[in-house]
């Protein structure tokens, strides 16, 4: 059973990661991150909504969490961003064309992800 934990970044542009709450306050969909490491277990922190991520249960070739949003290459030198994960396959946009990854282990190496490294994206 892979570990269900999300990542989200904070209006200071930090990467926060862990359990994730959405709300709407005032109309506003609003996110929230419960660190475990968080001094006192509720400790919340809001994140920018539109930047949550899930983690996909998958490490990429260099022990690196892969969640939705990353951008990869596989051994091939393919590049995309992961946008689904199900059962063991991967779907990975390639700009316009989805690469459908039935085998988990295709040496994916994280390069980067959409928000920090957009300038990856635009050559797809």
């Amino acid at each position: 059973m892979r570990e269900i934990k999300f990542r989200g970044r904070n209006i200071k542009g930090e990467w926060l990661y862990g359990d994730l709450i959405n709300d709407n306050i005032n109309n506003t969909p609003t996110a929230f991150i419960f660190p475990p490491d968080a001094p006192n277990s509720y400790d919340r922190y809001l994140v920018n909504p539109n930047t949550v991520g899930q983690f996909i249960g998958l490490y990429d070739i260099n022990d690196k969490e892969i969640y939705f949003g990353d951008i990869v290459r596989n051994k091939y030198g393919d590049i995309g961003k992961i946008v689904w994960f199900h059962d063991c396959s991967i779907r990975v946009d390639c700009g316009g064309d989805d690469i459908h990854f039935m085998d988990p282990d295709l040496g994916l190496e994280v390069i980067g992800n959409i928000f920090d490294n957009p300038e990856l994206i635009k050559s797809l």
